[in-house]
C-alpha cells in the first residue's frame, strides 16, 4: 500500500504514519500518530511532532488530515 488512503481508514493504535491535508492549495505532510485520551477528549485526534519526538501539535480545523499512508521502510 504505497499510495493515499482515506484519513478514516488510518490506524488509531499510537502507530507512527504520514498524513496530508490541502491549507492554501497547497499540500502539506506530516508525520503523525492517533491518540485517544478519555480522560481529556479535547486531546484526542491527530497529533504531529513539533520540531522533536517529544513536542506535539494536535491537528483540528484546516490542518486536519484527510489522506494517509504507512511510513516508508527506514533507510538502512
Amino acid at each position: 500500500m504505497n499510495e493515499w488512503q482515506p484519513i478514516e481508514t488510518a490506524p488509531k493504535d499510537g502507530t507512527d504514519i504520514i498524513v496530508m491535508y490541502i491549507h492554501i492549495d497547497t499540500q502539506c505532510v506530516h508525520a503523525a500518530f492517533w491518540l485517544e485520551d478519555e480522560d481529556d477528549p479535547s486531546e484526542t485526534g491527530w497529533w504531529t511532532y513539533d520540531w522533536n519526538e517529544v513536542g506535539r501539535v494536535l491537528m483540528t480545523d484546516d490542518y486536519t488530515p484527510t489522506h494517509w499512508m504507512p511510513l516508508p521502510e527506514g533507510p538502512k
